[in-house]
């Protein structure tokens, strides 16, 4: 196995040596790496944001807006990360960074909410999407994420069991799904060359009297890029497995900017789709948005047939985030951050343990069926998500200060992530939307944080190590 560096000690790239991960082969090639960020990214968000984005803004046009500065936001994430992956390699994501070029509890709370909200979260909320599409007429007396908590531990599984197996399984299915939604996307474009929707005659030209305007506006647009925002964080997934890659330092950033440019191509296709075919009405406020849309084109064999699809896809999500997620707490098992780091090291091939994946399956499939809802999940992750990674990328400007060779694009691109996204939760925290709880997702931010450093205090101090 080997031997993972403490937080606090010189990285190799301090050092001068070689990154161990850099030499010989690994599972991941760019391919597979660019599988896993587009599986992450396409899950539950680009299903469900929209119809919730039509209610808030009021026009076609001002959500499509959203979604491109959406896919211009995470293309400069995924620049800034690739810079990152370059100069601090191995598996671990924000918590390596962070741990790695700040201190090592900067490092463990980017872990913890990793652990909370970067992946038990985000693949509750995509396991709970899946269960609404997959089956839209639950019975009542059918508990509420049980389908969603079935699936999770079916992905945990194949993971715990076959983690090799599982990565080129996903491999496959990714480029299946990714297949069909273009066919969606083609038969749509079809029927608007035919003329079978989006008659301009009748659209209307003015947004509606309940629509924002002025400062309203800005308001809203930030609030709902926010939300945008978590359908693109998984832009970055591929750092999470770096330490399986071949090459890391060249197949890490190319996998993350290449599926990310693609994802942001596909996410306009789709929400033209959505947003322009059917009438608003039917659109606004509607979490099926997908299904509404499909319906509207080709009645119930279509939207049957998107519903398969789109499960497929949720699945593969999730599939993404059990597989990627457990190789953040291995390493923090392995830097004495983590209960029982014997239980959860990596294995020798690099790859997490069945322990981590099974833990990440039973939290997830324990927020399932513990009450969450979509529209609360999609406030605590967009915000705590999108600090978090705003946090890891300015550990660029601190490697750059330090006299690393980091590109003058990477770090413009960087610079542009932080800011961006630091100033839209600003904005949103200051002008929330009506449903938006000011002790909702920001009071489970402060939790989150506190939690993680109480929990890192208590590590340390079992280790007797200093603070």
């Amino acid at each position: 196995m080997t031997a993972e560096p403490t937080p606090g000690e010189p990285t190799p790239t301090e050092s001068g040596e070689p990154f161990p991960e850099a030499v010989g082969g690994g599972t991941f090639t760019t391919a597979a790496l660019a599988a896993v960020v587009a599986a992450s990214m396409i899950g539950a968000g680009v299903w469900t944001t929209s119809g919730y984005t039509l209610e808030a803004l009021g026009t076609p046009g001002r959500v499509m807006l959203v979604w491109a500065l959406g896919g211009a936001l995470a293309l400069c994430g995924a620049a800034a990360y690739g810079g990152l992956a370059e100069r601090v390699r191995g598996s671990g994501g924000e918590y390596l960074f962070l741990a790695e070029t700040l201190h090592p509890l900067a490092g463990f709370l980017a872990g913890w909410v990793s652990l909370l909200a970067g992946f038990t979260g985000a693949a509750a909320f995509a396991g709970l999407t899946l269960e609404e599409y997959l089956w839209p007429d639950r019975p009542d007396e059918v508990p509420a994420g049980l389908l969603a908590a079935a699936a999770v531990l079916l992905c945990g599984a194949l993971h715990a069991l076959t983690p090799r197996g599982g990565t080129r399984t996903q491999t496959v299915v990714v480029a299946v799904k990714l297949a069909l939604i273009a066919a969606f996307c083609l038969y749509a474009g079809d029927r608007w060359l035919r003329g079978y929707f989006v008659n301009w005659d009748a659209f209307p030209r003015e947004p509606p009297a309940e629509a924002p305007a002025g400062w309203a506006l800005i308001a809203a647009l930030a609030g709902q890029l926010v939300w945008v925002s978590a359908s693109y964080s998984g832009f970055n997934a591929a750092v999470y497995v770096a330490g399986e890659a071949r090459d890391p330092g060249r197949s890490v950033p190319r996998a993350m900017l290449w599926a990310t440019a693609a994802v942001t191509v596909l996410y306009l296709m789709l929400n033209a789709v959505f947003v322009f075919a059917p009438p608003r009405d039917r659109v606004a406020g509607a979490g099926d948005v997908a299904a509404v849309a499909a319906e509207f084109l080709g009645g119930n064999r279509l939207e049957l047939a998107v519903r398969a699809v789109i499960s497929v896809g949720l699945l593969t999500s999730l599939s993404a985030l059990v597989q990627t997620g457990p190789r953040v707490y291995a390493k923090m098992a392995a830097d004495g951050l983590f209960p029982l780091p014997s239980l959860f090291r990596l294995r020798e091939d690099g790859s997490a343990p069945p322990s981590a994946v099974v833990l990440q399956a039973v939290l997830i499939a324990g927020l399932c069926v513990g009450g969450a809802t979509i529209r609360g999940l999609l406030d605590y992750l967009g915000l705590t998500l999108s600090l978090s990674a705003a946090g890891a990328v300015a550990c660029l400007f601190l490697l750059k200060r330090r006299g690393e060779p980091v590109p003058a694009w990477r770090l413009a691109c960087g610079g542009i992530f932080v800011l961006a996204t630091v100033g839209l939760a600003i904005v949103k925290l200051l002008n929330p939307p009506p449903w938006f709880h000011p002790l909702g997702p920001p009071a489970g931010l402060a939790a989150t944080v506190v939690s993680g450093a109480v929990l890192y205090w208590l590590f340390v101090s079992r280790r007797s190590g200093p603070l």
